[in-house]
C-alpha cells in the first residue's frame, strides 16, 4: 500500500483533472503534511479530548478549531465536527436477559455480541427455548425469533447455563434484548 505521499507524485492536479479530484488530492495534501508517517498507517484522529504537546497537537487543534472546514463546503459534515465526535468515547453494546421462565439459571453465562452485527448496528430481541435435561443442564435450543446473527452467540451462552433439579425435564423460555445504543444520526 503507498503513502499519501507517493500516491501525490503519481498524480498531478493541474492536468485537468475533475474538480472534485484535485480538492481531494489538496486535502490529502495537508493531511500527509499534518501527519508526516503517512496517514494510512495509523488513524488520522489520534489523542484525547484536549490536545497536547506531541507532535500533531498543532493538525489536532486546528482540525478541532475548523481550521479545515473551509475545504469541505458543501459536505454533510464539517471536518471539526467530525473530529469532536471522534473524541466522545462510544457507547458499550448491552446484552441483556429480559426474561426466563418458568425458571432462572443458576450458573448464568452472558451472551456476547457479535461484532459484525455491532458494526450493522443489528439489535432486538431473541427468544429462544430451552431444552433441560435431568441434571439442569440445557440439552437442546429452539429459536422463535431474533436476527439470526444473533443466535449463535445465544447459543454458546446457554449451554453453559445450570438449573435447578426442579426444572429437569422441563422447556424455558428465554428472551434476550440487544443494544448497539448507538446513538441515531439526527439532522
Amino acid at each position: 500500500m503507498c503513502s499519501i505521499g507517493i500516491c501525490l507524485t503519481q498524480f498531478d492536479p493541474n492536468a485537468g483533472t475533475p474538480e472534485n479530484t484535485s480538492w481531494t488530492i489538496r486535502l490529502l495534501t495537508i493531511l500527509d503534511k499534518a501527519f508526516p508517517s503517512g496517514v494510512w498507517d495509523r488513524p488520522i484522529f489520534v489523542g484525547s479530548t484536549e490536545p497536547t504537546d506531541a507532535p500533531n497537537a498543532d493538525a489536532a487543534r486546528a482540525l478541532a478549531s475548523g481550521d479545515y472546514d473551509s475545504l469541505l463546503v458543501g459536505a454533510p459534515d464539517r471536518p471539526s465536527d467530525l473530529y469532536r465526535a471522534s473524541q466522545i468515547p462510544r457507547p458499550a453494546p448491552a446484552v441483556l436477559l429480559r426474561s426466563s421462565e418458568p425458571f432462572q439459571p443458576e450458573n448464568f453465562v452472558v451472551p456476547g455480541y457479535p461484532p459484525i452485527a455491532r458494526l450493522a448496528r443489528i439489535e432486538g430481541a431473541v427468544v429462544v427455548t430451552l431444552q433441560i435435561d435431568g441434571n439442569g443442564r440445557v440439552t437442546d435450543t429452539q429459536f422463535e425469533s431474533g436476527h439470526p446473527m444473533l443466535r449463535p452467540t445465544v447459543t454458546n451462552a446457554v449451554r453453559e447455563w445450570t438449573f435447578s433439579k426442579e426444572a429437569a425435564d422441563r422447556r424455558i423460555k428465554v428472551t434476550f434484548d440487544f443494544k448497539t445504543n448507538c446513538p441515531s444520526k439526527t439532522r
